[in-house]
């Protein structure tokens, strides 16, 4: 043990740790802790939103693709393109989807103002549009998220 003498002329142990060398040290591991702790948090919540928004693209694109996977002149696809309805929903429990198909003239860019009735009289082009959202985010329409996918098809 080292003792030395301070200015009162008493003994001292000079090796230990004071109460405020002690809290001052605790203090700042405690800030680097919570510091630690707060980044990985923010991280994970960031993924979690991350993870549902592909699961909520991947959900479109696999509608897109079962669309489009279908014969130009399909009585399915031809169902979706008419002038009464050419919007269909589907609610799958987890997300909701909208679906519009529409007929467009490759020259114009526009949808004719009737629709074609037959194969022959429609226009060499279909906009298919996906529109998908969350189930779960409808408690927080402020939080939701949408996805869109528009792809043109033709025979």
């Amino acid at each position: 043990m080292n003792f030395k003498f301070n200015n009162s002329h008493t003994l001292r142990n000079s090796s230990g740790v004071t109460l405020a060398e002690l809290l001052i040290s605790l203090a700042i591991i405690s800030l680097v802790i919570f510091s630690i702790i707060n980044f990985y948090s923010t991280n994970l919540l960031n993924n979690s939103k991350e993870l549902k928004r592909s699961q909520l693209y991947y959900r479109a694109v696999e509608e897109m693709e079962s669309i489009i996977a279908k014969d130009y002149s399909s009585s399915e696809l031809r169902a979706l393109n008419t002038s009464s309805s050419n919007i269909k929903f589907i609610d799958d429990g987890k997300y909701l989807l909208k679906v519009k198909v529409e007929s467009i003239d490759p020259r114009t860019g526009i949808s004719p103002e009737i629709y074609p009735i037959t194969i022959e009289e429609a226009p060499l082009l279909k906009k298919i549009t996906i529109s998908a959202v969350n189930l779960e985010d409808a408690e927080y329409p402020q939080k939701a998220r949408q996805i869109d996918l528009v792809r043109y098809i033709s025979p």
